[in-house]
C-alpha cells in the first residue's frame, strides 16, 4: 500500500491500494479502492474515541471541497461534539422495523443460522411484517402494545404461527439493542402474552398403516421415486428437511448427514435405513440422484392421504409414529432418540405414549399375580 500526499495528480493517478493524505488540512485522506476513490476525515473525540467518517467521492467531490468538508467536521469536534454519533443518531432514528428485519435476516441471521430457518423467517417477515403498520413504525418508537397488535391479529387465523412471530421479533429486537438501535432492556416483546399450544399427537393405528403400505406399492397412486421418499421417511423416522432435496446416499445402510436441525456442536447425523428401503431404491435406481424437494414431497402427501382418508395426518405424522412403533417393540428410549437424532431422551419421550399402555399391562399382571396368592 502506497502513502503520498494528497494532490491533483496523485489523486488522478493512484491506484488500487493507495493512501494520500492532506498536508493541509491534517486528518484528511483519500483512498483508492478497486472500484472508487473515497475521501475519510479522522479525528478523535474529546472522551478519545476514534472516528473515521466518510466525506465523499473522488472525482465527484474535488480535493478543495473534500478539505471544506473536513473543517467543518473539524469545528463541530472543536465545539465538544461528536458528528458521527449524531449522524448515527439520526439514522436510527429513521429506522424501521422493516429495515431492522432486513438487517438481521442478510447480516446476522443468514451467517448463524440454517438455510431452512432463514427461509421460514423470510416468510414470516414477508407475510405478516413487511408491509403491516408495525413493519413501517420506526424501530425506537416500537411500544409493547404495538407488537401486541401483530400479534393479536395473526393469532385470529393461526394462533400458533402468531407465536412463531412473536419469537422471531423478539429475537431481531435482541439485536436491535446490541446494534444500538434501542437502549439495553427495552425489548417491546417482553411480556406479551403466547397463545397456548396444545401438544397434538397424531400416529397411525394398525388399518391406516395398513391403508398406507398398500398405497405405497401402488403406481397407480404415488410414483416409485415419492413412494421411496415416504418409505424412507416412515421406516427411518427421519425429517423432511433431512431427506427431501437430497442426494440418496447410503454407505453401509447408514445415512450420514453434516448439516442438519440439531448439529450445534459439529457432530454427525446418523440415519439407519432398512434393507427393504435399500433394495427400493436399488430398484428404482435412485441412489445418487436427489429425492423430491420439500415442498413436492409436501403436496404429494396431502393427495395421497386425501385417497386414504386419513386427512389429519401431517407428514411429520410419519416420524412420531415410527418412534411409537419402535416403543412398543421394546426399544428404548436412549435407542429411539439416537435413531430421530434427538439430544435427549426428555425430547423422546413426548413420543411415549404408548408406554402408558405398558404400565396399564404392568399394572394388570401385577394385580393378576396378587390375585392368585392363596391367603392360608
Amino acid at each position: 500500500m502506497g502513502k503520498k500526499d494528497l494532490t491533483a495528480s496523485n489523486a488522478q493517478y493512484a491506484k488500487p491500494g493507495d493512501v494520500l493524505n492532506d498536508t493541509v488540512v491534517r486528518g484528511l485522506s483519500l483512498r483508492v479502492l478497486k472500484s472508487r476513490k473515497s475521501f475519510y476525515y479522522f479525528y478523535r473525540t474529546k472522551t478519545g474515541k476514534q472516528r473515521r467518517p466518510f466525506v465523499g467521492e473522488y472525482p465527484a467531490m474535488t480535493i478543495p471541497m473534500a478539505r471544506q468538508a473536513a473543517r467543518e467536521i473539524m469545528a463541530q469536534v472543536v465545539l465538544g461534539k461528536d458528528p458521527v454519533e449524531e449522524w448515527e443518531a439520526a439514522r436510527r432514528d429513521k429506522f424501521t422495523v422493516a429495515d431492522l428485519c432486513t438487517k438481521y435476516l442478510d447480516e446476522y441471521a443468514s451467517v448463524k443460522n440454517k438455510k431452512t430457518t432463514v427461509e421460514n423467517y423470510r416468510s414470516m417477515f414477508r407475510r405478516h411484517i413487511a408491509k403491516s403498520a408495525l413493519g413501517k413504525t420506526k424501530v425506537s418508537a416500537v411500544e409493547w402494545e404495538d407488537i401486541e397488535a401483530l400479534h393479536a391479529r395473526i393469532s385470529r387465523k393461526t394462533p400458533v404461527q402468531a407465536n412463531r412471530v412473536l419469537a422471531f421479533l423478539s429475537k431481531v429486537f435482541a439485536k436491535a439493542e446490541r446494534w444500538r438501535y434501542r437502549p439495553q432492556g427495552t425489548n417491546p416483546c417482553q411480556g406479551v402474552e403466547r397463545n397456548v399450544e396444545r401438544k397434538r399427537d397424531r400416529y397411525l393405528n394398525h388399518e391406516e398403516i395398513a391403508k398406507l403400505v398398500s398405497a405405497l406399492q401402488d403406481p397407480a397412486l404415488v410414483t416409485p421415486r415419492m413412494a421411496a421418499t415416504f418409505w424412507l421417511l416412515f421406516l427411518t423416522g427421519a425429517r423432511r428437511s433431512e431427506v427431501a432435496g437430497r442426494e440418496l446416499l447410503v454407505d453401509d445402510g447408514v445415512i450420514v448427514l453434516r448439516d442438519h436441525k440439531t448439529d450445534r456442536y459439529g457432530r454427525d447425523r446418523f440415519i439407519h435405513v432398512p434393507s427393504f428401503v435399500i433394495e427400493l431404491a436399488k430398484q428404482n435406481k435412485l441412489f445418487g440422484k436427489k429425492l423430491p424437494v420439500p415442498n413436492r414431497v409436501t403436496k404429494a402427501w396431502v393427495a395421497l392421504r386425501q385417497k386414504l382418508g386419513f386427512e389429519d395426518v401431517r407428514l411429520h405424522d410419519l416420524r412420531h409414529s415410527f418412534a411409537s412403533l419402535a416403543l412398543d417393540l421394546g426399544y428404548s428410549l436412549d435407542q429411539t432418540g439416537k435413531q430421530l437424532g434427538h439430544s435427549s431422551t426428555q425430547t423422546t419421550a413426548g413420543y411415549a405414549h404408548l408406554m402408558d399402555r405398558k404400565s396399564r399391562e404392568m399394572v394388570e399382571a401385577v394385580a393378576k399375580s396378587v390375585l392368585v396368592i392363596d391367603p392360608a
